[in-house]
């Protein structure tokens, strides 16, 4: 059992969108751009999550194995041209998020039920700060979320708990009050350095046995589950 939260704060990628086909298209394209060769889409469910440098710095070092480049090379090529990768990666990215990405089926109905029973709402991604803003807006116009927040300049990324300071200034609570629903391991970290509760989600990237170990306190296999974590009972 854990204490019934009174606001929610969600992960974006794998938890509220399904953006995997085009991260990968997107990271993929900005391999080509540096002479490197593609890493398989779903590859992509484990490296996303930490950021856009290190999504690069990644995805550049599976490529370099996947060419046959020794491990040692390939850990140092990809530290020093995960920012040249990043960059372009975000210019791809920008001109091809919107491709394959969807709201989760059902996602758009928690949100909605959520807002009615008052609970606040909130998004705390690793994405960067700009595509983090205008994802939500655009799949999620009609959702009134009282803080978006994505990878900024100055403020550590997830798990590091410092990441959680903006959004409990939002909704003026205590940690303990807030819900962190996310897909990853990383997430169920994050939440419990914030003090936040953790709830995994299994339509998302990442397995049941990852969030488990790393402490999720309550796992939902639907996006119809959502409203029951603050005791909403959902008409049928």
């Amino acid at each position: 059992m854990f204490h019934q939260p009174r606001m929610a704060l969600f992960d974006l990628d794998g938890t509220l969108l399904d953006t995997l086909a085009d991260l990968a298209r997107s990271m993929n394209e900005a391999l080509a751009e540096h002479g490197m060769g593609p890493v398989a889409t779903a590859e992509y469910r484990l490296l996303v999550g930490t950021g856009a440098q290190e999504l690069a710095r990644l995805a550049s070092r599976r490529s370099m194995l996947l060419a046959g480049l020794p491990g040692t090379e390939a850990d140092e090529r990809s530290r020093s041209l995960a920012p040249a990768i990043r960059e372009t990666f975000r210019d791809t990215y920008a001109t091809g998020w919107d491709k394959s990405t969807r709201a989760y089926p059902g996602v758009s109905v928690a949100l909605a039920a959520l807002h009615r029973a008052g609970v606040p709402l909130g998004v705390l991604s690793n994405k960067p700060d700009p595509f983090t803003k205008k994802l939500t807006a655009h799949f999620f116009p009609d959702v009134p979320f009282a803080t978006v927040e994505g990878e900024r300049n100055g403020v550590p990324r997830k798990p590091d708990p410092a990441a959680a300071g903006a959004a409990l200034q939002s909704f003026g609570a205590s940690a303990g009050d807030v819900a962190y629903f996310g897909d990853s391991g990383g997430d169920m970290a994050f939440a419990r350095n914030a003090g936040f509760v953790p709830v995994g989600v299994l339509w998302g990237f990442r397995s049941r046995d990852e969030l488990a170990t790393e402490g999720a306190a309550v796992l939902l296999d639907t996006p119809k589950e959502i409203p029951s974590v603050f005791g909403i009972q959902e008409r049928p």
